[in-house]
């Protein structure tokens, strides 16, 4: 499961069985339950989910910022509430690139802002996946 945060939305996106493919799958309003775990949590059930990717924002260049921190606080929690690894990964520029990808799909205004979020989050995974596969974009 790869989890792209956000203050307001947590961006769900799953892979095959295989772990060749992510897909966008849902996204949570962090608002609806305690921080969104609640949402995760049938998720993680629903899918037999093995390991969560969450993406860490990284600045430009490449330090540790402040969203990262909050990052670090919802990956513990994340930790605490599900017995699977976490992962971080690097997402810099993954909502931006979301929104080109969605742009060229056709998909803009309020259809594409109902997307960013998850298929940003499948995004993040399928370079996970890319990478841990050898199969890494240059």
């Amino acid at each position: 499961m790869g989890i792209d945060y956000g203050s307001k939305r947590l961006g769900v996106a799953i892979s095959d069985t295989s772990a060749t493919l992510a897909q966008p799958v849902a996204v949570i309003e962090r608002s609806q339950s305690q921080d969104g775990l609640a949402g995760l949590a049938k998720l993680v059930d629903d899918y037999d989910i093995e390991r969560i990717v969450i993406g860490y924002p990284r600045t430009l260049s490449g330090d540790v910022g402040p969203q990262a921190i909050v990052v670090d606080d919802f990956i513990k929690s994340l930790r605490g509430a599900f017995h699977v690894p976490v992962d971080r990964y690097d997402e810099r520029l993954s909502s931006k690139e979301a929104r080109t990808w969605l742009a060229q799909m056709g998909v803009r205004g309020r259809k594409a802002k109902g997307a960013i979020d998850k298929v940003a989050a499948a995004l993040v995974l399928q370079s996970y996946l890319d990478r841990r596969a050898g199969r890494a974009r240059t």
